[in-house]
């Protein structure tokens, strides 16, 4: 065996791959492999995981026992936490928490100030979207309620969910 393999830090994310190359990140310690990418700023805890291809940048963090992988991404202020789970192709950004057992998968998105915690699982092409200078401090069905009172929002709100859509064109077309 070379003496380069002996030195080489590996670790078993216990993902069924085996030991890989990887480094505990400078800021938090948490494992992340050598194929993820970790920007300086953003923490990584050292119980928490990042591997293959994630991603995880700015100042986002993932502690507790999360783990972050495949090709999932965490970005801005957005913090996954507990024993929380992304992979995939999901997305987490903003300012949006991820915790609990929650899980997040598939091409699914949480962001802006949304909160996916519990035993939640959030899966498919399934967006949860709070927007950002929102109080969240609300009746959830006053949401809609609100940006529907402020018209120019409506359009940018489209593509998010097919339901949604139909909505929005139905409110846009009643305020012509």
């Amino acid at each position: 065996m070379s003496l380069d393999i002996l030195t080489k830090n590996i670790h078993d994310f216990n993902d069924g791959k085996g030991p890989v190359p990887a480094h505990k990140h400078s800021n938090g310690g948490g494992w992340v492999s050598d194929t993820a990418q970790v920007s300086d700023t953003a923490f990584v805890g050292p119980d928490a995981k990042v591997y293959g291809s994630a991603i995880v940048h700015g100042n986002a963090q993932v502690y507790g026992n999360a783990r972050v992988y495949e090709n999932a991404k965490v970005f801005g202020h957005a913090w996954v936490y507990g024993t929380a789970i992304v992979h995939g192709n999901a997305m987490v950004s903003g300012d949006a928490y991820v915790s609990g057992m929650a899980h997040v998968y598939g091409d699914a998105q949480v962001y802006g100030n949304a909160q996916v915690f519990g035993n939640a699982h959030v899966y498919g092409t399934a967006r949860v979207y709070v927007p950002i200078d929102y109080d969240c401090d609300f009746d959830p069905s006053g949401i809609l309620r609100d940006i529907i009172k402020d018209r120019e929002k409506l359009p940018t709100l489209l593509n998010i969910h097919p339901n949604m859509d139909k909505i929005i064109h139905y409110y846009l077309k009643d305020s012509e």
